[in-house]
């Protein structure tokens, strides 16, 4: 997903935090409280509200993310992973993809945790992230927790 991560990271690493995501994720459809986002196809459930300051374009985010297949749930990234950390990135800045860039994180407040669903024309497209073990055409969801806004 971003420029320069580490790609020696096991693929087909599976712990028990990943099942107990597994049952909350029903199809989008019969989830309650989804949000659409103006202009994208991206969606978004707020997992936990949080308070304080709110995630504008250009602000400088810390958070603790994972990321999962739609189809098959299987993850392909977390911050708490065994030799990641927090992530750090400018809102709106287009180094990330535009399911997080373009909004899906823009208007979080501090301490928010939000579960994004990310159609694959708003992820990697027909390229997909082979260090990942993304396929191509890959739809994603993304759990994003706002730790910090650092400016």
């Amino acid at each position: 997903m971003f420029v320069g991560e580490d790609e020696d990271e096991d693929e087909d690493e599976y712990d028990e935090e990943d099942e107990e995501y597994e049952d909350e994720w029903d199809e989008e459809s019969e989830e309650t409280g989804v949000q659409s986002i103006q202009g994208l196809k991206t969606t978004y459930m707020i997992l936990e509200e949080g308070s304080g300051r709110r995630v504008k374009r250009g602000s400088q985010v810390l958070v603790h993310a994972q990321g999962f297949l739609r189809d098959s749930l299987k993850h392909f990234w977390h911050t708490r992973d065994p030799g990641q950390k927090p992530f750090r990135f400018s809102a709106g800045g287009g180094r990330v993809i535009r399911g997080w860039d373009e909004q899906g994180c823009i208007g979080m407040l501090q301490g928010e945790k939000r579960r994004l669903w990310i159609p694959s024309e708003e992820a990697y497209k027909s390229a997909g992230f082979p260090a990942w073990g993304i396929p191509p055409n890959s739809n994603l969801i993304f759990e994003i927790e706002v730790l910090e806004i650092l400016q």
